[in-house]
């Protein structure tokens, strides 16, 4: 589960859940997946309260979420996080924000101090027929905990070994801006990113770790046109820089649309600069399929395939959505 809690993160276990009024208590628990595969693990568990209000006979409909959690690993105690959000919409403008901050055990590995703002943001859209944008901005620090350091190198945890420079080195600030416009027959939206990344790295086993700080930026144009009332084109340019990497790409593509089916196919090839090796060329697949099964249940598949020298893979996932009436 992804929901059982605001920042809980991914979790193999259930929520339980009462509402009284415009008051919601729950609690939760269960396992959390191996960091690394993603498949069921004993090791680590997770735990904890959420209470949540919102009113939404108000003009603003406001939302609050408080949510405490911990985990342990390997029988001892580890993360001890809080985390609030909260949102309010009014007609055509919406407001959010969240903030999440971790507790440290003073012998913690990370060089870390007893309590930290681990993460943070906040943005605002309007929208209206035909047209949207948005503003966004979010800070970020790595994950650490004692089920992540057990199997991730200790670089990319921040840990006090590293430099004394970590401790409060390790950051992602960025800031997004987002548009968009829509005819009968046609839509354009577009996103650009802006921010900065602050890390610790190392080529290659042994040698000493550096800290950089450099600039990252990124913008997707997406456009759509509908050549029946069947069959759409659609065509997405992509580029962006970061501290290791540069790309370009192109997404193209079709969908068809007949009864309840919905189905596309595009090709992605991505010229990619890393650091580790010269510019290559990255050829990709995307397949989607999207079924309206009932009025209750939706199905989707998506898969996933690229080919080339920095990676080779297939990926595919598959979602469902019940709707109880």
């Amino acid at each position: 589960m992804r929901h059982a809690a605001i920042g809980l993160g991914i979790l193999d276990g259930a929520r339980v859940g009462a509402r009284i009024g415009t008051v919601e208590l729950a609690a939760f628990g269960g396992l959390v997946p191996d960091p690394i595969s993603g498949e069921p693990d004993t090791a680590a568990a997770r735990f904890g309260a959420e209470v949540g209000w919102d009113d939404p006979e108000h003009a603003w409909q406001p939302r609050l979420a408080l949510s405490a959690h911990g985990s342990t690993f390997d029988g001892e105690l580890d993360e001890r996080r809080l985390s609030i959000a909260g949102s309010a919409a009014h007609e055509r403008l919406w407001l959010d924000g969240w903030a999440e901050a971790q507790s440290f055990a003073d012998d913690n590995p990370f060089g870390a101090s007893s309590l930290e703002l681990v993460g943070a943001g906040a943005g605002t859209s309007w929208r209206t027929r035909g047209a949207h944008a948005g503003l966004g901005v979010t800070f970020l620090r790595p994950e650490r905990s004692l089920r992540l350091a057990a199997g991730l190198p200790a670089e990319w945890l921040c840990t006090r070994d590293a430099a004394n420079a970590c401790a409060g080195g390790d950051r992602w600030i960025a800031s997004t801006a987002s548009a968009g416009l829509r005819g009968a027959r046609w839509s354009l939206d577009a996103i650009v990113s802006l921010g900065q990344t602050t890390q610790l790295y190392t080529w290659k086993a042994g040698d000493p770790l550096r800290l950089a700080s450099a600039v990252d930026v990124s913008g997707y144009l997406r456009g759509e046109v509908l050549a029946s009332d069947r069959i759409r084109i659609f065509g997405a340019p992509a580029a962006g820089r970061s501290m290791f990497a540069d790309w370009i790409a192109m997404e193209v593509g079709a969908g068809v649309t007949t009864g309840a089916v919905d189905a596309s196919l595009a090709y992605r090839p991505e010229l990619l600069t890393d650091a580790r090796f010269d510019r290559v060329t990255l050829h990709g697949l995307v397949g989607e399929l999207r079924v309206a099964a009932s009025a209750s249940l939706d199905l989707a598949l998506v898969t996933l395939a690229t080919l080339g020298p920095d990676r080779t893979m297939v990926a595919g996932l598959a979602t469902f959505v019940w709707r109880a009436r």
